[in-house]
């Protein structure tokens, strides 16, 4: 393939899936995103060009594009945007963002930019207001504009509602799954859900993060059919679950490890301060402080 620069048409073939993307018209073929299942002869050869073109770019895109390269993330982003405005929270500065939803954005990604080592000038925009709002939705996170994030927890508490009300014939009292499996089903669908970027929001009020406590306890007593008088850390104790803030705090003490230690030019940008300092309090640092 890679010797005569020859790519077989059936290799092309693809069994498209459209998935319909959330809040859009299912009316609207624009409102489908295709998912093509490929054969297997086709994914291996998708990893060998991945692999050669990993290797051409390395060190060329600009250290701000978070969604793909190796051992960068939409969180760490997160974490950067977040961070930047906090500091300037606490340096009383007031700061605006401006963010741009661009349809079919892969399609119309400008590739000699994506190249350029230098950070071009920023986008300006004509005859157009820009409307203030009180909160936008951000690479998944509900940012306000306190950055108290109690939208987003509301968001997903919601949504973990809404999915595990579908897993209740697998989880529920009739269920004939396993407890070994119905566990599994908790931790890879709902409690990855429920903690998304959680390193970067975790250190919410408390009030804010016992709704998800209070999902996860549900949840538990549900997967065991506990009875009324079962008290929840007794069942968490059992099935070996930590509570979610405990949870929250694990992934963060990983996740700030790989921070700290990462070479990207942007994530070593990203502010840093002293989290035991009272005037860092509901930094996402904080979630490192013992017994906080």
């Amino acid at each position: 393939m890679l010797q005569f620069n020859y790519f077989p048409n059936v290799w092309k073939s693809a069994i498209v899936v459209p998935i319909l993307k959330p809040g859009k018209s299912p009316y609207d073929p624009g409102s489908y995103r295709p998912i093509s299942l490929l054969s297997a002869l086709s994914k291996i050869a998708e990893s060998v060009i991945l692999k050669r073109i990993v290797e051409a770019t390395e060190g060329k895109l600009i250290p701000f594009q978070f969604g793909f390269p190796k051992q960068l993330s939409t969180v760490q982003q997160l974490l950067r945007l977040t961070e930047t405005v906090k500091e300037g929270m606490d340096e009383g500065w007031d700061t605006g963002a401006v963010f741009l939803d661009i349809a079919k954005a892969f399609d119309r990604v400008w590739t000699d930019g994506l190249l350029y080592r230098k950070v071009p000038d920023p986008p300006k925009l004509y005859r157009r207001a820009i409307h203030w709002r009180k909160d936008t939705k951000y690479l998944g996170i509900t940012l306000d504009s306190r950055l108290t994030y109690e939208k987003h927890i509301n968001n997903i508490f919601k949504q973990t509602r809404s999915v595990k009300a579908r897993l209740y014939p697998l989880l529920g009292r009739n269920s004939k799954l396993s407890l070994q499996n119905k566990l599994l089903l908790y931790k890879t669908i709902l409690r990855p859900k429920m903690t998304y970027a959680s390193p970067v929001w975790g250190a919410a009020a408390h009030s804010h993060i016992q709704k998800l406590e209070a999902t996860q306890n549900i949840t538990a007593r549900q997967i065991i059919n506990a009875q009324w008088f079962i008290r929840n850390r007794y069942i968490l104790k059992d099935l070996r679950l930590p509570p979610v803030l405990s949870h929250v705090k694990d992934l963060a003490k990983k996740f700030f490890h790989g921070i700290d230690n990462h070479t990207n030019q942007a994530i070593q940008e990203i502010p840093t301060y002293d989290p035991s300092n009272p005037g860092k309090k509901k930094r996402p640092r904080t979630l490192l402080l013992p017994g906080n």
